[in-house]
């Protein structure tokens, strides 16, 4: 019996929806509050490791490995760490914080901006501070991302991968990890100065004066920005590569569709979400008309069905969408897709065959039913 029954809670927590990880962690944080405050209050005097363990009982309810860092008066920063798909996770923890809890915690779903603060990395005794560091920019608006190049007389004589890494991690820092996913395309090592060159703390001044100098908006979070791909679609070919155009806030996601990756859509299974394409055939209508019906489905979704974004009590959001020869996709992404079936059946009635699959290759679509 005590065999079957770890079994069962095993199997519970690899199948769990993200919504009920999220609310399993606000509850061992309320339930432990106390002791982790005790942590913050003496973190000088306390171990990194205890620290980091301690707040990883808390963390592993969601997924082990997530990455944060516990600051002074009360601050949890969550930290993407190279994974993507953990943009469009974290803000939804965050907004689902109690407003029962006793100290005034500050919680980040992402490394935030220093705001021009000098500050100092050090790893394998190569340190450098963002004010030292002499970077070199150039934007290109059409792309609307920024190439830099770096110089600092340690990190100029570090191996090559060990001064990217630090120079990475001031960067992150500097700007916020959202603004440099989204804006920082490329990124060179100098050996020496650079002429109008300028510190690291005034690199987010000069790129949000760029992009403004260009008409377009500076966004802090990849998930606020939508941008439009165009394909060349192809006759009988896998689902969705019938896709002429679309727009979407994961560009990650949808490369990795069409390129045969899973990393993503594998890296938000493991948090128990899901990206999934709700799809539906064009038919005999003509490509105008077909958007003007995937955008009125997509108002009623994000209405009736997800729920209003960032506060906490959406079941998931809307990724964007696509238009292809044969049908019509909305992409989403799901907290928990039990609870968007259910409400989902508000649709039975607007006449048409949906499928639903998983936004990745190798998953064949199936009917929605209602």
């Amino acid at each position: 019996m005590e065999h079957l029954q770890q079994s069962k809670r095993e199997h519970s927590e690899e199948t769990a929806a993200f919504c009920e990880r999220v609310g399993r962690f606000w509850r061992w944080f309320q339930e432990h509050e106390e002791r982790l405050a005790e942590l913050v209050k003496s973190r000088e005097k306390i171990g990194t490791d205890t620290i980091v363990m301690t707040f990883s009982e808390g963390t592993d309810q969601i997924c082990k490995g997530l990455h944060f860092h516990v600051g002074g008066d009360y601050e949890f920063t969550f930290a993407v760490s190279g994974r993507d798909y953990l943009f469009y996770l974290l803000p939804y923890i965050i907004a689902r914080k109690p407003q029962a809890l006793q100290y005034d915690w500050k919680f980040y779903s992402c490394m935030q901006s220093a705001q021009g603060k000098d500050f100092t990395i050090q790893m394998n005794d190569v340190s450098a501070s963002a004010a030292g560091v002499q970077v070199g920019m150039t934007y290109d608006p059409e792309r609307n991302s920024f190439l830099l190049r770096f110089w600092d007389s340690r990190l100029a004589e570090a191996e090559e991968s060990l001064a990217l890494t630090i120079f990475y991690l001031l960067m992150e820092h500097s700007i916020g990890e959202g603004a440099s996913h989204i804006y920082i395309d490329e990124v060179q090592r100098l050996h020496a100065p650079e002429e109008g060159a300028f510190p690291l703390t005034g690199l987010e001044a000069r790129m949000r004066e760029a992009i403004r100098e260009a008409g377009k908006e500076f966004y802090e979070l990849p998930s606020e920005r939508f941008t439009l791909y165009e394909l060349k679609p192809e006759k009988d070919g896998e689902p969705r590569f019938d896709v002429i155009f679309g727009t979407t806030c994961f560009n990650g996601l949808i490369g990795d569709y069409y390129e045969g990756s899973a990393a993503n859509a594998d890296g938000l299974r493991a948090c128990g979400a899901k990206a999934v394409s709700l799809s539906f055939p064009v038919g005999e209508r003509g490509e105008k008309e077909a958007l003007e019906q995937r955008h009125r489905l997509q108002d009623r979704l994000e209405a009736e069905v997800l729920g209003e974004r960032g506060s906490g009590r959406e079941i998931g959001m809307l990724l964007g969408g696509a238009i292809g020869c044969e049908n019509a996709y909305i992409d989403l992404l799901l907290y928990d897709e039990q609870a968007f079936r259910e409400k989902a059946r508000c649709l039975s009635g607007c006449g048409e065959a949906f499928q639903l699959s998983e936004l990745k290759r190798n998953s064949p679509p199936q009917p929605l039913k209602f």
